[in-house]
Order: structure tokens, then sequence, then C-alpha cells
């Protein structure tokens, strides 16, 4: 990579983001109450954060809706000064969440319904709700690090072997019994599958949380990306399991490519 400006995202493990609705006013006051949201729900002291906002839709109902991230200053200089000394220039840091809000918004405008992107990291699982001007996010300690530790455990390696072998031939299993000449895989396939399993009893709280608490409605559609999104059946897992329809986000899908 040659030395440019670089855009980059925070994982959602290292922010506080918090969805409001304001009264439609006057954007100098609208600034003044996203800035008082900041000062009563970080739970830190506001010379320690740098924080910033995206309004989500517009005013036409009387409300603005708005996303608040903070991050603690000595968080987001651990990840730019590494960077840095990789010889790049740091132009814009984003958080995870609202980069793929912008990127499915951007790239599939009519959409209906409330979305999901499940964003699987190797730490974490990014899980977003999106539905017409309302966006809800959660932070999941379950992801493909999860798989790697348990075949550490099991298999009794270091874990740079462990993730090798989960990269190499692991797959979610499709449950039911069935036999295979390949012990190793079907393990490592049935290791998989209970820690998706986790996954998806994390995803049932958050959806059952997002319909009480937030007013939602039931997901329509759910859209898969991160690096352990690539396991293979992880898809016909997810639709088996939540009865919507699962598809890998397209990032591109708007783009045009110059020839």
């Amino acid at each position: 990579i040659k030395p440019a400006p670089v855009m980059l995202s925070l994982s959602g493990q290292m922010v506080f983001p918090r969805f409001v609705r304001l009264p439609a006013v006057g954007a100098d006051k609208l600034l003044q109450m996203v800035q008082y949201e900041v000062e009563q729900n970080v739970p830190f002291p506001m010379e320690e954060i740098v924080w910033n906002h995206q309004f989500i839709g517009d005013d036409s109902s009387g409300e603005q809706g708005a996303m608040i991230v903070a991050a603690k200053i000595e968080n987001v200089h651990a990840v730019t000064d590494r960077v840095v000394e990789a010889g790049l220039e740091p132009e814009v840091v984003d958080v995870a969440p609202m980069a793929l809000y912008n990127c499915l918004r951007y790239n599939y405008a009519d959409l209906d319904g409330c979305t999901v992107v499940l964003d699987i990291g190797a730490r974490s699982t990014n899980l977003i709700f999106i539905e017409d001007e309302k966006i809800y996010n959660r932070c999941i300690p379950v992801a493909g690090n999860a798989i790697t530790q348990e075949l550490v455990k099991v298999f009794q390696m270091p874990f740079a072997e462990a993730e090798a072998l989960k990269r190499e031939r692991a797959f979610v299993a499709l449950g039911g019994v069935y036999a295979t000449e390949d012990e190793t895989s079907e393990r490592i396939s049935k290791i998989a599958r209970n820690v998706v399993t986790r996954l998806h009893a994390e995803i049932s709280r958050s959806v059952n949380f997002y319909r009480s608490q937030q007013g939602g409605s039931a997901p329509s559609r759910m859209f898969l990306t991160g690096g352990s999104s690539v396991l293979p059946h992880l898809d016909t897992f997810f639709k088996d399991k939540l009865r919507v329809e699962v598809n890998y986000l397209n990032p591109f899908a708007n783009t045009g490519l110059g020839s």
C-alpha cells in the first residue's frame, strides 16, 4: 500500500453509541441538544473523549433522529498511532456500525421494513437494526476467535495453528445425524455450530429487546458481512434459525468502476 490518506473505522467495542430523537428545531439549537445528550449519557469525562453525531432521516415527523458516538481519546490514538507507524496518514476515523449503516443506505436505498446487518469480526460482532428512520446497534462479544479458542481447547494446539485449522476446514454443521469419513472435520463443524448457536441466542435476545423497548418490527432480512461471516453454511444456518432472507452485503452495488 502506498503512503496516502487513510479512512479507517473503529470497532463497535471501542465506542459508546446512543440513538436519540430530538424535537425539530433550528440547527444551532439542535447541536446544543446533541452536546447535552453526550454530556448526560457518555460515562466518561468530556475531556477524555472525542465524539460526533449523524442525523438520521429528516424532521418531517416533528422529530429529528440522531446517532451519537463517543470514544475515549486514548483508544482512538491506540489505533491511529499504529497507522502512522505504518507510514500512512489517518484522514477520517469512522465507527464500524455507522459506516455499515451508510453503506447499506447507499447501496440498498429501496429497502422497506426492518433490515439487520450482522458484521462478524474476529473478537466481536456488530448487530445493526435499520428501519425507516430508526437505528439500533449492539456489540456482541461472540465472533470468529471464539471458534478458534474452542479448537485450542479441544485439539490442545497453539492459537495460530487452531486459527489455520479453522480457516482451512471449518464450516457450520447443519444439524441432524449424518456420517462422515473425516472425523476431524465433523468435530470442527460441530464446534463452529455451537459457537454460532451462542451468537444466534444473543441475536434473538436483541431482536426481542428491539421490538419491545425500541418499538421496532420483526426483521425482514439479514445482510452478512465481516471476515468471519465467510464461514461455509453460515448464511444457511441463520436463514433456518431466523426464518428471514439472508444475503451477503455488497458494498459496491451502486459503485461505478472505470475501465
